[in-house]
């Protein structure tokens, strides 16, 4: 859901009320990092050197920018009733705010599922990323290793997995890295596990932690990366999104379906 932005949006609110009524959850995405433009000019005419850093991005160190970004997950969470929240851009934000931010969805409703994108080049100590995901407290992270497992790299048509009789290790690896929710065993070589940036980090979690997928919003549908890859009969594509869709339900995690 992306009206979350206008506070007033009273259609909003009765969409996820509806929902709510009938036993489905609505999950926000929110960036709370890449701000607009114009929210980071407003920012400027209050003071721009405390709340923006020098290549004008908000800056998470500042107490009253962390203030503000627990202050909207509360009020999103209340006002709107949202079951969920993901955190686009997670690894640019500090564990300890991110852990704040579970606390805060904790205290309100302890259903809520709490999510982000962790994949980050660059290892950092202090950030939400991949690396750091066993310290963070409630937190699930979005895992590919199943959708590179199954059908290589979604975002061409060249590369293949499983799917397509591509039976390489780190196809297999990739696949046994969902399956098992990651945690630390020698059955995996971790070294081989694409779609995660830091394989070894994710040993000290819970299953609960990754939120595997087949395809995202960002990318080739499932249908359409089967095709390019050489499936062309109808009977045959049936059977591939079954198998596909088989497997994410009885890996280890939360499944996440995306369609369109």
């Amino acid at each position: 859901v992306g009206g979350y932005a206008y506070s007033g949006n009273l259609e909003l609110k009765q969409m996820v009320n509806k929902f709510y009524q009938n036993g489905i959850g609505v999950i926000a995405a929110v960036d709370l990092y890449d701000f607009s433009s114009e929210f980071l000019q407003n920012l400027n005419k209050i003071d721009r050197e405390y709340y923006l850093t020098d290549d004008e991005k908000i800056d998470i160190n500042q107490y009253m920018v962390q203030k503000y970004i627990k202050d909207l997950i509360d009020y999103l969470s209340i006002e709107y009733k949202f079951e969920g929240i993901k955190i686009e851009n997670m690894g640019k934000l500090t564990v300890d705010l991110v852990n704040s931010i579970s606390s805060i969805l904790d205290s309100i409703n302890s259903n809520i599922i709490l999510y982000g994108d962790g994949s980050y080049e660059q290892e950092n100590q202090n950030l939400a990323g991949e690396n750091n995901l066993s310290k963070l407290n409630g937190v699930s992270m979005i895992n590919g290793s199943l959708s590179y497992g199954l059908l290589g790299n979604i975002n061409d048509g060249v590369s293949t997995g499983v799917l397509t009789n591509n039976f390489s290790d780190s196809s297999m690896e990739s696949i046994k890295f969902a399956l098992l929710s990651g945690m630390a065993t020698n059955y995996i070589d971790y070294s081989l596990v694409q779609g995660v940036s830091y394989h070894n980090s994710w040993g000290n979690t819970t299953s609960y932690q990754l939120v595997n997928y087949i395809t995202a919003a960002k990318g080739l549908s499932i249908h359409d990366k089967l095709f390019l890859n050489g499936i062309s009969s109808n009977t045959l594509m049936q059977q591939k999104v079954i198998l596909a869709y088989g497997t994410l339900m009885v890996s280890g995690g939360i499944p996440c379906i995306t369609a369109g």
